[in-house]
């Protein structure tokens, strides 16, 4: 992506990579998705050595236990990856995954998220760029219409 139009990275900030379940199924394994990070990784850096990157952990499914063991190997990976390089790792299991279970409740089917599931991770990503570029977030202002 990078090598073929670097200019849409030269005046970017920040970076987010976020993983997904298709990734994990078309890889022999996760070592191999976590070569492709780093090959896009090192696409972005070639075009912005100052761009921040955050790697944002594959969403675990909500009733595929095969593949939810290959998503924990390849987010220990891509989170090893991520602190040897220097890269920000966000990890969503802890807010898809309470009591060892995936929250069903932000899911639409066993693999999508429903709006509730995309905005938990929307805020996620928001927190993780606020944090990788020293955004202070302010809190919501108070509703002060009486409504």
């Amino acid at each position: 992506m990078a090598e073929k139009d670097p200019d849409q990275f030269r005046e970017l900030d920040a970076a987010v990579l976020h993983v997904g379940t298709n990734n994990i199924s078309d890889a022999d394994n996760s070592d191999k998705v976590c070569e492709e990070i780093k090959h896009t990784i090192q696409s972005i850096k070639s075009a912005n050595s100052d761009v921040k990157i955050i790697v944002s952990s594959v969403l675990p499914r909500k009733n595929d236990r095969l593949v939810n063991d290959m998503i924990e190997k390849t987010n220990t990976s891509l989170q090893t990856m991520c602190e040897e390089s220097g890269h920000f790792f966000l990890n969503n299991s802890n807010t898809f995954i309470h009591q060892g279970l995936v929250d069903a409740s932000l899911y639409r089917d066993n693999i999508h998220l429903n709006a509730k599931g995309g905005k938990t991770l929307g805020t996620s990503l928001r927190s993780a760029l606020n944090n990788v570029l020293g955004i202070q977030q302010s809190p919501p202002l108070a509703d002060t219409t009486g409504c």
